[in-house]
């Protein structure tokens, strides 16, 4: 059975490099919503079981959508990784109280977002 992982950031072509990782990973079927309502609809419709969120979004940045998931009954359970540029510890506070599974910073490496997608969906 393949997991499904719902990718969520306003940069298409950071997502495209991201599902093209994420497929040398393993069989995992990866969606991608370029802002945060098309993403929270993506959550709600498609109950991926991980989705990796950007934090810095126009109209809904991810700390907004990571509060909306939290407080939707069909979002809550799903575990979240922040993938973001920002380096600020305030930001990362922020977003691992509002409970983010894991915080990587852009850029990405393949090994790390291994380890991070394998950890999370190991205990959900």
């Amino acid at each position: 059975m393949h997991r499904t992982i719902l990718m969520i950031d306003d940069e298409y072509s950071f997502c495209l490099m991201m599902r093209n990782m994420i497929q040398e990973i393993g069989p995992y079927k990866v969606i991608v919503a370029t802002n945060g309502p098309n993403g929270l609809r993506a959550a709600t419709r498609e109950k991926p079981d991980l989705i990796l969120l950007d934090i810095q979004m126009p109209a809904i940045d991810g700390l907004e959508v990571l509060k909306k998931l939290q407080n939707r009954k069909a979002t809550r359970h799903i575990p979240v990784i922040m993938v973001t540029g920002l380096h600020s510890p305030e930001i990362i506070q922020s977003a691992m109280s509002q409970f983010a599974e894991q915080y990587l910073m852009k850029p990405v490496s393949l090994k790390d977002l291994k380890m991070a997608i394998e950890r999370t969906l190991k205990y959900h």
